[in-house]
């Protein structure tokens, strides 16, 4: 997100938390005035990508508000208004960001509270790590991560030619590339897992690299594949994320839907691998189920 445009939106959510205080309205993080604000900013970032509010209800109904209230929908929808406030309607991360502004309060007033070296209860840890990467942070950090291993990759698989990665914007070339018994034979066999994921915007970096390695695949091995595709192998087989805070694995995961929507998908989301160590109250969560089994990935022709 433009550094103006999420100062906007910083600025605009602490202004509204005080006008709701005024007002004798909650303003907590799972209060119904930010519950409707995510859904009202959720309809906005719909809006600019062609996405209906059925759509949104549809797909992503843990994000469907609480009984209406004109009146405080008046307050929040006002506050949302400002023109500098129009670019976020464009970025899929824009619900991270609005998860990090509402929470800053708090986080602050914890840090005020336990000083430097005070120590933090279990509940305690989603507020205090409410802060989130930012853009060119995330791109840095996947594209030369995720650019050697491709690289790697390539080089065992006997490609020639350029590559994708090196038009990324961030990437330097390695002096040197180490393929090995273990090096990933095809896209689909990469695994990328962020254990502190938060809201997705790793994830949504990930997303944006991966859907074009695996097109480049696509291409080296002389067959087709639709970018729909491509999106749903990324989602299927590729992205892990964990996060101690349910709320902000709930945003991921919107978040991924949102951005996957951008890039061309039209088949519904695939089961997503995201978990949340903690529920939303804080209290530790119970054994788990065993995950489901995971979906056999597509064998790339000529390849093992």
């Amino acid at each position: 997100m433009e550094r103006a445009a999420g100062e906007a939106l910083c600025t605009a959510i602490r202004g509204l938390r005080r006008q709701l205080r005024a007002l004798g309205e909650p303003d907590g993080p799972d209060s119904p005035a930010a519950r409707w604000t995510q859904w009202l900013v959720l309809e906005r970032a719909g809006s600019a990508w062609a996405l209906t509010p059925g759509e949104l209800a549809e797909h992503l109904p843990g994000f469907i508000p609480p009984q209406r209230d004109d009146g405080l929908l008046r307050v929040l929808t006002a506050a949302l208004r400002p023109a500098a406030l129009e670019p976020c309607w464009r970025e899929a991360t824009v619900l991270g960001w609005i998860h990090q502004f509402w929470n800053d309060e708090e986080r602050e007033a914890l840090d005020a509270r336990i000083g430097p070296r005070g120590k933090l209860r279990v509940e305690q840890l989603a507020t205090k790590t409410q802060l989130f990467s930012e853009r060119y942070m995330v791109d840095w950090l996947v594209q030369n991560a995720l650019g050697r291993v491709w690289l790697e990759l390539r080089a065992a698989r006997g490609w020639r030619g350029p590559s994708v990665v090196e038009r990324w914007p961030y990437f330097v070339a390695p002096p040197r590339l180490d393929v090995t018994s273990t090096t990933p034979r095809s896209a689909t066999a990469l695994r990328v897992l962020d254990p502190c994921c938060g809201t997705g915007h790793f994830l949504v970096g990930l997303l944006d690299a991966l859907v074009q390695l695996h097109e480049e695949e696509a291409t080296a091995l002389g067959s087709s594949l639709g970018r729909d595709d491509a999106l749903d192998r990324c989602l299927r087989f590729n992205l892990h994320g964990v996060d101690i805070d349910a709320r902000a694995v709930r945003v991921a995961a919107a978040t991924l839907w949102l951005r996957a929507r951008q890039l061309g998908l039209r088949r519904p989301l695939p089961p997503l691998w995201l978990a949340a160590t903690q529920p939303a109250s804080g209290r530790p969560r119970p054994h788990p189920p065993p995950p489901p089994r995971r979906p056999t990935p597509p064998r790339p022709p000529g390849g093992r």
